[in-house]
């Protein structure tokens, strides 16, 4: 009798993953998040190639945006970023009023961008949760990779190439979270 319970049990227990099932789900996955972060950590230190206001203005806006939890967008969600895409440059100057000018232009470049990419990056998020649900975390892992390449040669061209400061890092993130979504869904 015993023998049976201890059979059953290592069947319930072993029915759901096996060792290779979680290696699977979970290196593609960790990758994938160290991916996603990179894409921020790149955008800064590019950013400091592209002059003091650049690095000031990305530190200023990313210190608000960087908490945004973009996996509980909704309506709600909508609403914000409309208010902050109309009053952005009375937000900023109401919190950041005695910076320099260049500053202040860096900031509002940087946020305006970063504003238009958050659609495209709740896309990516909502798609990425599907194929994770699915055990398919090497998708979003490519895909992730594939953003950051954009990202990374896009900063390049942007900042090295076109000398377009804050703008030139802000608008590879655009383009490679839009980039992202669209694959996600095909």
């Amino acid at each position: 009798m015993e023998n049976v319970i201890n059979q059953s049990t290592s069947k319930i227990k072993g029915t759901l993953f096996s060792n290779a099932d979680l290696r699977n789900l979970i290196v593609p996955l960790v990758v994938e998040q160290i991916l996603v972060m990179l894409v921020g950590m790149i955008d800064t230190i590019m950013v400091s190639f592209a002059g003091e206001a650049a690095i000031s203005g990305a530190v200023i806006v990313s210190q608000y945006i960087g908490s945004k939890n973009t996996e509980n967008a909704s309506l709600i969600g909508l609403v914000i970023a409309a208010f902050c895409f109309i009053f952005r440059m009375p937000m900023l100057h109401l919190f950041y009023g005695s910076v320099e000018p260049d500053v202040m232009q860096a900031c509002a470049t940087y946020f305006l961008f970063t504003l238009c990419s958050f659609p495209f990056s709740g896309l990516y998020n909502a798609g990425a949760a599907i194929f994770r649900s699915m055990q398919k975390t090497n998708i979003t892992m490519i895909i992730s990779m594939i953003m950051n390449i954009i990202n990374i040669i896009g900063n390049y061209i942007g900042v090295f190439i076109l000398h377009m400061g804050v703008a030139g890092v802000v608008i590879p993130t655009l383009l490679s979270r839009l980039i992202g979504s669209i694959l996600i869904f095909f």
